[in-house]
C-alpha cells in the first residue's frame, strides 16, 4: 500500500505490486514515497526519491497581429510589424527572427535574403528599408527560448499601396 507520495499502486498479484506516477510540465521536483509491504504480521516500509528534471517547452506558434494576412494599401515606409507570442515556461529571453521578401519560398526555407533581423527581443518591429509599390510580400517569425526550442508563426502575405504620384 501506498502510505505518502504521488503515484497509486495500479496492480497487486500474487507476484507482483504495480507503483506507477506520471509527471507533467507542472511537476518538476523530488518527491518522497513511501511504500509498506505487509503480511498481516509483520510490516516493512521502503522510503524513496523520485525526482522530476524541468522539461522545456518551445514558445508558442507566434501569431502575426500586423498586418493582417492578405492585408492591401499597406505603406511602404515606416511600416511596424506586430506579433504575439507565449511561453509557458516563462522563458524571460525569447528572440526573433524575422523572414521577409516577395518569394514565399525564400519565406519558408528560411532564406539567408529573406531573413531582416534575428535575436531581436521585442514584439515588434519597425522596417528601416523602403518596400516596394504594389507588391505582395510575405511575412513569418520564428520565437526561439534561451534552451534553442523554437516555434515559427503561419506565413502572412500582405499588398503594398500603388504610388498615387503616377
Amino acid at each position: 500500500m501506498l502510505i505518502s507520495g504521488p503515484g497509486t499502486i495500479v496492480v497487486t498479484t500474487e507476484d507482483a505490486t504495480i507503483y506507477q506516477y506520471y509527471a507533467d510540465y507542472d511537476s518538476a521536483g523530488e518527491y518522497d514515497v513511501t511504500i509498506r509491504v505487509t503480511d498481516g504480521l509483520e510490516k516493512a516500509d521502503s522510503t524513496f526519491t523520485i525526482t522530476v528534471l524541468n522539461k522545456n517547452r518551445p514558445p508558442e506558434k507566434p501569431t502575426i497581429k500586423y498586418p493582417y494576412n492578405n492585408s492591401k494599401n499597406i505603406p511602404i515606409s515606416n511600416l511596424k510589424f506586430e506579433w504575439e507570442c507565449i511561453d509557458l515556461d516563462n522563458d524571460e529571453d525569447i528572440t526573433y527572427s524575422i523572414y521577409l521578401s516577395p518569394s514565399k519560398e525564400k519565406v519558408e526555407n528560411n532564406s539567408e535574403d529573406a531573413l531582416i533581423i534575428e535575436n531581436y527581443k521585442q514584439n515588434n518591429y519597425t522596417l528601416e528599408s523602403t518596400l516596394d509599390y504594389l507588391t505582395t510580400y510575405y511575412i513569418k517569425v520564428e520565437a526561439k527560448d534561451s534552451f534553442g526550442a523554437t516555434s515559427i508563426s503561419d506565413i502572412v502575405s500582405f499588398t503594398t499601396e500603388e504610388n498615387l504620384l503616377l
